[in-house]
């Protein structure tokens, strides 16, 4: 049966919990003894939790739905609340509330750099990446505050939350009274007694108080709907979403099918209509552009088109060609770009070329960027400007260990 997995780093060990037919059990341990305690299968999934103190989360009110424009602008918008340099930091965009503020989180790059490599160089690959405190239990309005240790988780909505220290507690849960400009709230409160007096004392009506617990165990029970992914923009690398290898071979050959259907109906359109010369060298030339790879064109074009299929996916079955492996790392990150384009590919001695195009260059970079992460060698041959956004041919050559 499927299990889900939650990790996360306790200053240089790791604690982890593996679910499944509702049994839970957590253990810590540095990250090979993890990693020998982790059974991975298929279809299970692993959860990084990072420390809420290492993720940001604010609201930023930004006048588009356009993802792009929004990731454009979101570094401008909460420019004042970032203690280090956009450029260093990952900003993720999660939901919009009501009034059209969108939920930011914000992470340093090379800590969660760090982290992914760590766990990479063990073979674990995190099939989501997200903050503690978001995963809190919140089935009502009113703020959740937690124990964990000398830790106090305080989730504030559905995608709003922060950590204090035991040191910091007073001072934090005053600040929260005086922001919400009233008496203290409704409190949802899982701690020990002495922080439970501390409530007390502030006026907080505690409408549900209990000890507090483990916390990897809270989680696990209340784990209905995972919280904003930070795997995205150049985290978002081949091999990082486990979902996807279970159908990204099919989800592959279905690429290629969408590109040859142009070619197929056309040729079959005019073997129909029995076009002239002139139409039969524009249809052997299209059959050239969809199969690269193909030296000769045979009288029926479109039965050899059908043959060529039918080869990659029995390739497919029986072991992946450079060709298949090549297409198999890049097709997620073409996939994960909602305004990436594939115009066109190329095949031929090993090499493969993408013809891509954007509204951004950084958007060939990225899939650039991840597929030399997944051990390819990636190379931006070209890329072109003009009104209508940027074209460039990434050439990829599966890298022999």
């Amino acid at each position: 049966m499927p299990k889900t997995t939650l990790i996360r780093p306790l200053d240089q060990q790791w604690q982890w919990l593996t679910a499944s037919d509702n049994q839970a059990v957590v253990r810590q341990g540095n990250v090979t003894e993890m990693a020998a305690a982790l059974d991975k299968q298929q279809d299970d999934r692993v959860v990084l939790l990072l420390p809420g103190e290492a993720v940001f989360l604010t609201q930023a009110s930004v006048p588009t739905r356009n993802r792009r424009q929004l990731l454009q602008a979101l570094p401008y918008a909460i420019e004042e609340q970032l203690a280090a340099d956009p450029e260093h930091l990952l900003i993720v965009p999660g939901e919009s509330d009501a009034k059209g503020r969108v939920a930011v989180a914000v992470t340093e790059k090379t800590s969660l750099r760090k982290y992914l490599s760590g766990l990479a160089d063990v073979n674990i690959d995190p099939d989501h990446v997200t903050t503690d405190v978001l995963c809190l239990p919140q089935q009502t309005p009113q703020p959740v505050l937690v124990q964990d240790g000398r830790r106090f988780l305080l989730r504030l909505g559905p995608q709003a939350g922060m950590v204090m220290d035991a040191d910091w507690l007073e001072e934090g849960l005053k600040n929260l009274t005086a922001e919400l400009g009233g008496p203290a709230p409704e409190l949802t409160a899982m701690v020990d007694e002495q922080p439970l007096a501390l409530c007390r004392r502030l006026g907080f009506k505690l409408s549900e108080e209990s000890p507090a617990p483990e916390l990897l165990v809270l989680i696990n029970q209340h784990l209905d709907k995972l919280p904003i992914n930070l795997l995205q923009g150049e985290f978002l690398r081949a091999g990082t979403d486990q979902g996807w290898r279970r159908w990204r071979l099919p989800a592959a050959l279905g690429l290629l099918a969408i590109l040859f259907a142009a070619a197929i109906a056309t040729i079959d359109l005019a073997r129909k209509q029995n076009q002239s010369e002139a139409l039969k060298q524009a249809i052997e030339q299209q059959f050239r552009n969809s199969f690269p790879h193909v030296q000769r064109v045979t009288a029926d074009p479109l039965s050899q088109a059908r043959q060529e299929l039918d080869r990659l996916q029995q390739a497919a079955a029986g072991g992946e060609s450079d060709f298949l492996y090549l297409l198999n790392h890049v097709a997620p990150q073409i996939q994960a770009v909602d305004e990436l384009r594939l115009t066109g590919l190329r095949f031929r001695n090993g090499r493969l070329q993408l013809d891509l195009a954007a509204n951004r260059i950084d958007s060939l970079e990225q899939v650039q960027l991840a597929a030399q992460a997944g051990g390819i060698s990636a190379e931006l041959e070209s890329a072109n400007l003009d009104e209508a956004g940027v074209t460039g041919v990434l050439n990829l050559i599966r890298t022999k260990p």
